[in-house]
């Protein structure tokens, strides 16, 4: 497989979903995905946000306007990575950075701060 399909939600709307598919370049992402887990290999934070330093640094030179799919394609490698090596630490360096990602992505979605803060709130 060369290729990598994304399906993403691009709406604004939380209630409200419209999904678009993007393809990526294995070959392309590849290099990335290496370099991200390299940077987390040998760590052994107690948290998985002491990760994001390392992670940022290589994800801060990818120009995108939407680098939420990007993120999107490199945990699907990640996870190929990650089934294939049959690494579950915690502290691998491909599951560190699967964890980076996600929480990316989480952040990133429409309504997931005001949820989060409704729930710190109000509990």
């Amino acid at each position: 497989m060369k290729k990598i399909i994304v399906k993403y939600n691009v709406s604004d709307n939380p209630w409200i979903q419209r999904y678009e598919t993007i393809t990526f370049n294995r070959e392309k992402l590849l290099p990335i995905v290496e370099s991200l887990i390299n940077s987390c290999e040998n760590k052994d934070y107690k948290n998985s946000y002491q990760y994001d330093k390392h992670v940022n640094i290589i994800l801060d030179n990818i120009e995108v306007a939407n680098k939420r799919p990007v993120y999107m394609a490199i945990i699907k490698l990640l996870d190929e990575k990650i089934i294939a090596q049959s690494k579950y630490n915690w502290h691998d360096g491909a599951t560190a950075v699967k964890r980076c990602l996600e929480c990316k992505i989480a952040y990133s979605t429409p309504g997931f701060i005001e949820a989060k803060r409704y729930n710190e709130l109000f509990n």
